[in-house]
């Protein structure tokens, strides 16, 4: 269908910066992720690039860069239900990741999911603090966990114990 990481992400952020100065729009929010670069994945790399073209604009813009996402889905994609789905669900041994040779910490680097609730709170009170404008600001929930106990966290919700592996 043509949607590609640059389609959506970059090239996406370019219309909406031009329909909002056409529209005389002054103020934009974009909403980013946590690990954003140039030299990273094609997701990372075009994201990137989005707040590039956000910065050099002439907008009063704010970046958010949130930590994974998670939230009641309704009928939607999001972090936990997407890993129910892909890892917990399947036949397969979730993967514990790790950097080397030797997997001793395999799973145990951190994410700090944060709350589509607060997500969209950071959102909203960002219109009314002039402070913002011109920031990038990180999103990441009270609570970091690590791979590993994310995974054993929604198995337990759906009953389930889980087969996890170095990868």
């Amino acid at each position: 269908r043509g949607i590609t990481f640059d389609e959506l992400q970059f090239r996406g952020v370019e219309r909406a910066i031009d329909a909002s100065t056409k529209a005389d729009v002054r103020r934009f929010l974009l909403m980013s992720a946590n690990g954003v670069r140039p030299d990273g994945t094609p997701y990372q790399r075009t994201k990137y690039r989005a707040e590039e073209v956000v910065r050099a604009s002439a907008l009063e813009w704010t970046i958010f860069r949130p930590s994974v996402i998670f939230g009641e889905p309704r009928g939607r994609m999001e972090f936990c239900t997407q890993l129910r789905r892909d890892i917990i669900d399947s036949l397969l041994p979730a993967p514990l990741f790790y950097d080397g040779l030797l997997p001793f910490d395999a799973g145990n680097f951190e994410l700090s999911p944060v709350a589509v609730e607060d997500v969209a709170q950071a959102f909203v009170r960002s219109l009314d603090q002039p402070e913002t404008v011109g920031k990038t600001l990180q999103l990441c929930g009270p609570d970091p966990r690590s791979w590993k106990q994310i995974l054993e966290t929604i198995a337990a919700a759906v009953g389930k114990k889980k087969l996890m592996i170095p990868a």
